[in-house]
């Protein structure tokens, strides 16, 4: 009895004591370990991802708001991002858990979190990297733009405020006053609310967990292989019973993120596919078009191995009849279609211009200008087949 009645007097002792505790006491912030609090002085201050005023502006924050600085360069406060922060990162590395939860997942080196901003326009491909992050971490995800995730700030990313902007106030006063909380108003407690601590990676030591990590081993190596000749469906399979079982729940949920990761890339596979095709057909279609309109500037350029020719063009019979000489031939434009030429071949010239109908043809002899047929009269003493013909034959020399 009289060591329950000792006990009973430490108990009342104790809550006694607490009782007695000042109120202020239980509403202060504690002194950041390494750190100090700092006071918004001016009515507005940008908050910027470097100590120069130039870099951008990734929040704006109010009088009287607090911050918690780290250390001091140049006239700038280095300090933690304010509530509504945010950086980017690329949403195809990123496995959605649930709940505002992304798990990296990149299959080498680490992904970029990018700065972002409350009061700018930013692009997110060209933005300043702010922090790595290795595969297997987690991400509080707070907002998507198109290709790109919002997420909050990672532990080691600091953003600057300028010294003549805030003054050090102790912890007392900080406790008083409101956090930060870029992008919205000044001590709005939603937007300074914690979102909750991050779960850890998942435990890849048991049986489940080495099956999954051998997987996302041959997924790195099918990742560097042509985007056409990855075969997704093949590793999607074993992932399913890995997705499915229930001995660890986290290795699951991974899992079953994985499957769906990849049935997107099965999907994305099937667009790039078409896509090419579609590139490749265009790109036949362009040479082609090319090789014909080099065959034309070789139609029409005469070859310097080739001698000068009074006409050229395809042979063909000709009705025109001049006087009481009938011309039997004329070389016609292939491309206009208009008589280059009327021509006539004398005998003692001994080329037979049957053999060289319907083909593309140049001519030499003495040449007559001829007004009223308004083409050119050739008496031909030479003939050069200029496309071979199927009937051709070496054009003959003046016997």
């Amino acid at each position: 009895m009289l060591m329950l009645a000792i006990r009973l007097f430490l108990i009342g002792a104790v809550a006694a004591i607490a009782g007695a505790q000042p109120a202020s006491q239980s509403s202060t912030a504690a002194a950041p370990p390494d750190g100090y609090f700092l006071r918004v002085t001016s009515a507005s201050v940008n908050v910027r991802s470097r100590a120069d005023r130039n870099s951008v502006a990734v929040t704006r924050v109010a009088r009287d708001s607090v911050l918690i600085g780290d250390g001091e360069e140049f006239g700038w406060h280095r300090v933690r991002p304010p509530a509504g922060a945010f950086c980017y990162v690329a949403s195809q590395f990123v496995l959605d858990q649930g709940d505002g939860v992304g798990l990296v997942s990149v299959q080498s080196g680490a992904l970029r979190a990018r700065v972002g901003s409350t009061i700018a326009s930013v692009d997110p491909a060209h933005g300043e990297v702010q922090a790595l992050l290795p595969s297997g971490s987690f991400v509080r995800i707070v907002g998507r733009d198109g290709e790109w995730l919002r997420i909050e700030p990672p532990e080691s990313v600091r953003v600057f405020v300028a010294a003549d902007f805030v003054e050090r106030i102790d912890a007392q006063v900080a406790a008083r006053l409101r956090p930060a909380a870029g992008g919205g108003a000044a001590g709005d407690p939603a937007s300074s609310a914690p979102a909750g601590e991050l779960p850890e990676p998942p435990d890849l030591s048991g049986e489940w967990g080495r099956k999954l990590a051998a997987i996302e081993s041959q997924i790195a190596s099918e990742s560097a292989r042509d985007p056409l000749d990855a075969d997704w469906a093949r590793l999607a399979e074993p992932l399913k019973p890995i997705a499915a079982q229930r001995e660890e729940p986290r290795v699951a949920l991974l899992a079953a993120r994985w499957v769906e990761r990849l049935a997107q890339r099965r999907s994305d596979q099937a667009v790039l596919r078409e896509a090419r095709q579609i590139t490749e057909k265009e790109s036949r279609a362009a040479a082609q078009f090319e090789r014909e309109i080099g065959a034309i500037g070789r139609a029409r350029e005469p070859e310097t191995s080739q001698p000068a020719f009074a006409a050229r063009g395809i042979l063909l019979p000709s009705f025109v009849v001049v006087g009481d000489q009938r011309r039997q031939f004329k070389l016609q434009d292939p491309f206009t279609l208009r008589v280059a030429a009327y021509v006539d071949f004398p005998p003692e010239a001994g080329i037979d211009p049957e053999q060289y109908q319907g083909q593309l043809v140049g001519v030499q002899g003495h040449v007559q200008r001829d007004a009223g047929l308004g083409a050119d009269r050739v008496r031909v003493s030479h003939l050069t087949p200029l496309r071979p013909g199927p009937a051709s034959q070496p054009s003959r020399q003046p016997r």
